[in-house]
């Protein structure tokens, strides 16, 4: 295996996030990524953190209470290296506090930058796929060290490489290009689809298992679960239907999945575990998620409209739904 680390930029709100800060700088760096960012903002920084968003694999947002020092424009220089990260496509992840409000830095801002503060918030939650709230200094580390890993496989990137390493990275190349060989020589000359481009179209009415994971608590304390829940194609469909029936990029697959499993999650959960109290971190699972999109996009149901400005795929619900969602609820 070739020891590869990434760098990551930590965009960070605020002066009230420097033990944050420090804290998931640790975390990065023993999870083997090179972290680095400008706490001190100010227009002779500004372009220092371009040129090292420019230079990283990843920007890690760490939202606090504090919007952050504000710009010559009126936006802080942390939503600026938001919006300049997206321009540059680059993968983002942010860290935010579960409860500004209740902090002092945040009743000390004036009513309109409290409102700014607010409106960035929900940008980054409609915008950003992985987005994590965080308790304290042990719960971001803990949220980094669980969701970090998955980020950086969902978000590939280039990378670096120790210059030792580079030779086992050719030997590797050749091995496989030896294995691509014999392969391409054996294989038949009718080539047979993946198993999944295979799926036979379904009807509105069969039903599908959706598997997720989910953190439960109870009065002892709190543990993983697995859960399952079967709903029909039309259920599905309905579902993504109040999201997809304007072109969404394709990241809203999950998040509307995962709203909808987070409502029904605590009840279901409590049908073999009567004593839950409360649930969080509710995640549909790779697997499933891939198949509901590959299998809607099989019954033209919903499928690929184009690409928005940041050149993520966009997906649209097709006439074909709209007509069977209505003959639907026109026949109930």
């Amino acid at each position: 295996m070739v020891d590869k680390r990434y760098q990551v930029f930590i965009s960070t709100s605020g002066l009230d996030q420097s033990d944050a800060y420090r804290t998931l700088c640790q975390t990065l760096v023993v999870m083997g990524c090179f972290p680095w960012g400008v706490e001190q903002r100010s227009a002779k920084t500004a372009t220092l953190a371009r040129r090292q968003i420019d230079e990283s694999d990843y920007v890690v947002l760490l939202l606090g209470a504090d919007y952050g020092i504000l710009s010559s424009s009126g936006m802080s220089y942390v939503q600026l290296e938001y919006i300049y990260a997206l321009a540059r496509q680059k993968p983002v992840i942010a860290f935010m506090s579960a409860n500004p409000r209740d902090v002092s830095c945040y009743t000390q801002m004036s009513k309109d930058t409290q409102k700014k503060f607010e409106l960035f918030r929900q940008q980054i939650l409609h915008d950003v796929q992985y987005v994590f709230e965080f308790e304290d200094m042990a719960d971001l580390e803990f949220k980094a060290r669980l969701h970090m890993p998955e980020a950086l496989l969902h978000y590939p990137a280039q990378g670096w490489i120790r210059s030792y390493g580079t030779r086992l990275l050719q030997d590797e190349i050749r091995r496989l290009r030896q294995r691509v060989d014999v392969l391409e020589d054996a294989k038949p000359k009718h080539r047979c689809a993946p198993s999944m481009l295979n799926l036979a179209p379904v009807e509105c009415e069969d039903l599908f298992e959706i598997q997720y994971h989910l953190r439960a608590y109870d009065p002892t304390g709190q543990y993983r679960l697995k859960q399952v829940k079967t709903l029909t194609w039309l259920n599905i469909l309905q579902i993504l239907a109040q999201y997809f029936s304007k072109p969404k990029p394709e990241a809203h697959f999950v998040y509307c999945l995962n709203r909808y499993l987070e409502k029904v999650a605590l009840s279901d959960a409590c049908m073999s575990h009567p004593n839950l109290t409360e649930v969080s971190e509710v995640n549909i699972t790779t697997q499933s998620l891939h198949r509901i999109k590959v299998q809607l996009q099989k019954n033209a149901w919903i499928v690929p409209v184009g690409r928005d400005h940041h050149r993520h795929v966009l997906w649209e619900i097709t006439p074909k739904s709209v007509a069977m969602l209505e003959k639907y609820v026109s026949n109930k």
